[in-house]
């Protein structure tokens, strides 16, 4: 049994439960799974025929998932816990997102987008907020989502939410 753990907090309570990290990856960097995995196990032939059960909230899949079945490994993805009590209000908002029924979502700080994640068990946002504008109030909440594989359309020079706004609405009105 090999233990592959994903953002600081699953680290912690992995170690105070005394079960021993084999990975440890940080919560931004989904990505580098599927090569941390390859590495970890002497390359990609050596995946196949492997097992992963991966715990997550049921609401998103992610690419490693796929990376992994492709490379022959048996993946069984368990839904384990919640983030949040009303699985069919998030199921309503993921169909909004996904549907293109938001124009437009903004963010005013680093967390907001960590915790909109997190809300969605991904690390890959672009996955709901394909049509959806994405509007950050400064370079660091702009950073935060490129982090969660998103594209800021809209960021103000001036960090403050007046000149977000009048950047949504002069993107709602169109050129």
């Amino acid at each position: 049994l090999q233990v592959l753990a994903i953002g600081e907090a699953a680290v912690e309570q992995l170690i105070e439960s005394q079960i021993h990290v084999d990975v440890a990856l940080d919560r931004s960097s989904l990505k580098s799974v599927f090569p941390a995995i390859e590495a970890y196990v002497g390359g990609r032939e050596s995946i196949a025929g492997l097992n992963f059960l991966i715990p997550s909230a049921g609401t998103a899949r992610e690419s490693f998932e796929s990376q992994l079945a492709d490379a022959g490994a048996r993946v069984d993805a368990v839904i384990a816990y919640r983030t949040t009590i009303e699985k069919q209000k998030l199921s309503q908002l993921k169909a909004l997102f996904v549907g293109g029924g938001v124009y437009c979502v903004a963010f005013t700080c680093p967390s907001g987008v960590e915790e909109f994640a997190q809300l969605f068990d991904t690390d890959d946002l672009s996955l709901f907020l394909i049509e959806t504008k994405v509007a950050c109030i400064d370079s660091k909440t702009r950073d935060a989502a490129i982090r969660f594989a998103l594209t800021p359309a809209i960021v103000p020079d001036e960090p403050s939410i007046a000149a977000l706004a009048s950047l949504i609405v002069s993107a709602l009105a169109g050129p």
